[in-house]
């Protein structure tokens, strides 16, 4: 697969990540309780953050990729190839940083607090997805061969 369309696939996994966020924030609400509650304001709020990054993400890639000549997206493949695999890289740094932060945020914000320990987890496992998903993507991207 070439550098450009595994980077719409990337972008299209992200919007289905969101989709089902959205679904599950929703379906938590139904609980009607703070801890739900907090894992529902993550889930929803995660999941508008992951499709403003989807959307801009393809806005910019549609340009980059119109912009070139056909016979310069070949050369301009390993650039965006690089540029992917570091961006999902330095993601994936990030996202860990996002579970110690929720973990801190169960133990110091919701310590006394069902709402804060719900938005903890969610802090975790909306994390926990994402590091799996840049890693895996990240990856698989530095095996795309250029050609």
């Amino acid at each position: 697969m070439e550098i450009w369309k595994f980077q719409r696939v990337v972008l299209q996994r992200l919007v289905i990540w969101a989709g089902m966020s959205i679904v599950l924030g929703l379906a938590f609400l139904l609980f009607r309780h703070e801890y739900w509650n907090g894992m529902a304001i993550q889930f929803i709020a995660w999941a508008v953050v992951n499709l403003a990054i989807a959307f801009f993400g393809k806005r910019g890639l549609e340009r980059r990729w119109s912009s070139l000549k056909p016979n310069e997206r070949a050369a301009q493949a390993a650039t965006e190839k690089n540029k992917l695999v570091r961006t999902l890289w330095i993601n994936t740094v990030l996202d860990a940083f996002y579970i110690i932060g929720g973990r801190l945020v169960m133990i110091f914000l919701g310590k006394d607090s069902p709402l804060w320990q719900g938005m903890g987890l969610g802090i975790i496992l909306q994390g926990s997805f994402l590091f799996f998903f840049d890693l895996i993507h990240a990856r698989l991207a530095a095996n795309i061969a250029i050609r």
